[in-house]
């Protein structure tokens, strides 16, 4: 099994408690909220791990995400190519915790892409 680490995404040996390459205290990292370890997740490795967190806070309606889903659109607008999927799902997800449309919709026009339009719409 691989574990990573919650602070820096880095591959850690199962055994350790603190991340050898960020310092990260991974006994306190556990004593975060579920929404919060969610958010966290955002910037996981595995894409369909990053995708689902995105999706499951839409589901939650965790007004607290707003900041974190478009901030970390934002960064994916950036990639190129960005993960069409994953973009979707941050400005779904922002939408439907209550984001103000002007805000997703500026991404969503940032994008150019058609698909990504209907995925989100």
């Amino acid at each position: 099994m691989t574990y990573f680490c919650p602070g820096c995404w880095k591959i850690i040996p199962a055994d350790v408690k603190i991340c050898p390459s960020c310092g990260c205290d991974l006994a306190a990292a556990e004593v975060r909220s579920y929404p919060e370890r969610l958010i966290v997740a955002l910037h996981h490795p595995v894409p369909e791990t990053r995708t689902l967190a995105a999706e499951i806070l839409g589901e939650l309606r965790y007004r607290p995400a707003i900041g974190p889903l478009l901030a970390r659109a934002r960064e994916e607008l950036q990639e190129r190519p960005p993960d069409i999927q994953f973009l979707a799902a941050l400005l779904r997800s922002a939408r439907d915790c209550g984001a103000p449309a002007h805000e997703w919709q500026a991404l969503l026009a940032q994008s150019n892409s058609r698909l990504l339009r209907k995925l989100v719409q």
